[in-house]
């Protein structure tokens, strides 16, 4: 037997409209401070056959500090400006996905998952190293320097929903309770989906009765 999994409770979502470096949203976090572990959950669905950045984070001194690609057929990762993986997976494809990204500076681990199934695993990523404090969020684009740098062909369209932030690993029972309904409300403790909404820039908007409450997928 299936089921379908509808909204938990009101939430929104955020529409990139159009192809541009115009259009993104940012939130400045002066008061984070450094991180030895993160996990970023969120739902986000592409115009087809698109490219673009879901999130990224950027400090002074580092402008990758953390950043999350995606292109065709490929999720691309970026931790302190210097450690950069490519995994293969489908997300550009018109349909909501959900991906959950974590990792740990104790044993470098950094673990993927989309949909709530774990896609890909690396160790020794960073291992050691802290993510800075007091940077710059930005979802749909790329930052070359703190709040800019941005170019066309990082650029997101589509639709972001639920984009939450922890610092710590999230356990697999979150993440399969995030995963398995694009309107359940689990506030990340460093950055949470609705400080979101005060950076919306541009063509950028909040759709308030989001897309993502008509089932994408059954669940067994």
């Amino acid at each position: 037997m299936t089921n379908c999994l509808y909204v938990s409770e009101p939430s929104f979502s955020v529409l990139f409209p159009r192809h541009s470096i115009e259009d993104y949203v940012e939130v400045d976090d002066p008061d984070l401070p450094e991180l030895s572990a993160f996990s970023i959950c969120a739902w986000a669905k592409f115009v087809k056959n698109g490219d673009g950045t879901i999130l990224s984070y950027a400090v002074p001194t580092e402008d990758n500090e953390i950043a999350i690609w995606c292109y065709t057929t490929k999720v691309r990762f970026s931790l302190k400006d210097g450690w950069t993986t490519t995994y293969n997976s489908l997300l550009s494809d018109g349909f909501w996905h959900s991906i959950c990204l974590t990792w740990s500076n104790v044993d470098g681990n950094l673990t993927v998952y989309k949909d709530n199934v774990m896609t890909d695993q690396a160790s020794g990523v960073a291992t050691g190293k802290n993510i800075f404090g007091g940077g710059r969020w930005v979802l749909g684009q790329d930052q070359d320097s703190v709040g800019g740098g941005f170019a066309i062909k990082d650029a997101f369209q589509g639709e972001l929903a639920e984009v939450n932030v922890w610092g710590r690993v999230l356990t697999k029972q979150e993440i399969a309770w995030f995963s398995t309904d694009c309107q359940r409300r689990m506030n990340g403790d460093v950055k949470s989906w609705p400080e979101f909404r005060t950076g919306l820039r541009r063509e950028v908007r909040a759709v308030d009765e989001p897309s993502c409450t008509k089932c994408k997928f059954e669940v067994s």
